[in-house]
Parts: C-alpha cells; sequence; structure tokens
C-alpha cells in the first residue's frame, strides 16, 4: 500500500466472475474446463500421496457477493466476498474441520514448515499444519483485509480495509473518512468483550496502515 502505482487496476481490482445466464459461452465453457481441471488435479495429487509424504493445501483467494442480480468480488468486505475455502492436508493430521480463525497470510508458513524451512519473526502466518493439530494456539488473530478500485488517473473511487475476528469485524473506509465496528452474523457476545476487541481492532488498524497513510482519523 505504500505507493498506489503498484496497485492493481481498475479491471483487475473490479473483475467479475462468469457464469451467470448473460454470460458469454466461451466463459462459461472455460469455467467448466477450470472444474475440471480441479478435478484431475486433485486425483493426481491423491495418487502421489499415496507414494510419498504430502503435504496439500486447497484455497481460494476470494470469497463471492451476489449484487444486482451479478456475482463478483472486490465491491465491498461482506463476510461472503472475504470468507474462502482452506483446506490442509498433511502426515499426521485426522480428518476433521478446525473452528481456528485462518487466513491466506497462513499458507506461506505452511509452506514453510512442510519443507523444514525456518520461519522468521516477520510473517504474520501460522502453519496451517499446526492450527489444524493445536487449535488456536491462544494467539488472538487479527486478519487484514482489503479491496480498492482506482480511476485511470489513479485516484481511488473505493478503498476499504477491515480487521477481522472471529465474532467481529472493523472497516475503515479512506475516501468517506469513516470507521465501522460490526459483529458477524449470527454472533452473540458479552458488551465488555466487544469493548475489548473493539480496542485491539482499533490498534491492529492503526499499525497496519501507519508507514502508508500516516495517522488516520477513525470517525465512528
Amino acid at each position: 500500500r505504500a505507493s498506489p502505482t503498484i496497485r492493481p487496476n481498475q479491471s483487475e481490482a473490479t473483475a467479475v466472475a462468469g457464469g451467470s445466464a448473460s454470460t458469454p459461452r466461451a466463459h462459461r465453457a472455460d469455467h467448466s474446463l477450470s472444474s475440471l481441471s480441479l478435478v484431475l488435479g486433485l486425483d493426481a495429487v491423491v495418487a502421489v500421496g499415496t507414494r510419498r509424504p504430502l503435504t496439500t493445501v486447497l484455497a481460494a483467494d476470494h470469497g463471492e457477493t451476489i449484487r444486482g442480480g451479478k456475482r463478483g468480488h472486490g465491491w465491498n468486505l461482506k463476510t461472503s466476498g472475504i470468507r474462502i475455502p482452506l483446506a490442509v492436508s498433511a502426515p499426521g493430521l485426522t480428518v476433521g474441520r478446525s473452528t481456528a480463525l485462518a487466513s491466506l497470510v497462513d499458507v506461506f508458513p505452511t509452506v514453510l514448515a512442510a519443507t523444514g524451512t525456518p520461519i522468521d519473526g516477520r510473517s504474520d502466518g501460522i502453519s496451517l499444519i499446526r492450527l489444524a493439530a493445536e487449535g488456536s494456539l491462544g494467539v488472538p488473530r487479527l486478519p487484514i483485509v482489503e479491496t480498492w478500485r482506482l480511476d485511470l488517473d489513479g485516484t481511488a473511487l473505493r478503498d476499504r480495509l477491515a480487521v477481522v475476528g472471529a465474532t467481529h469485524k472493523l472497516v475503515h473506509d479512506f475516501v468517506g473518512g469513516t470507521t465501522r465496528f460490526l459483529t458477524l452474523e449470527e454472533q452473540t457476545v458479552d458488551p465488555q468483550f466487544a469493548a475489548d476487541m473493539h480496542a485491539q481492532m482499533k490498534n491492529r488498524l492503526a499499525d497496519y496502515v501507519v508507514d502508508a497513510h500516516g495517522p488516520i482519523a477513525m470517525v465512528e
């Protein structure tokens, strides 16, 4: 975020996934081929795993949001747009589902752990293998997600960043200059816990952006 010139351009940041009734036939065919490639790829992974120890991570780069009858991503930071499938298979792990909060930033340290490569203290992530085996590790997880849209001269039309926890989300809008503290869907939490989480998230947000933006005013 240090320089707007290295951000994706408008078309990259707001690309809409295909598959609707109005999607050109070539795009629908492309999605079908992608699904077939995924199946064949997973079959190949399973075959390799029967011959040697193998760690596999299956993930998506974004979620999807329905808006105006269209399916896409990058419009906002709603849960549907930022929640992704994330699965890991590794020697010693049992089949199951973990409730630990995970993020794509955990993929990199997972690869390092699987290959026996030392992990330095600069990574925001935690090995998914460790998370799956040991749970949350007692460490509060507050991953960062963001979306933006620029016009042709680089001016931000949309620029939002969110700190996400297991129960709450803090969303800052750089264009509008507002900050919203939201309780995630179907969550009931103690008011004091919510107040403590709010404070932690504000500190996390400020720490993340201060180098690129300078101090920010959180108008709530």
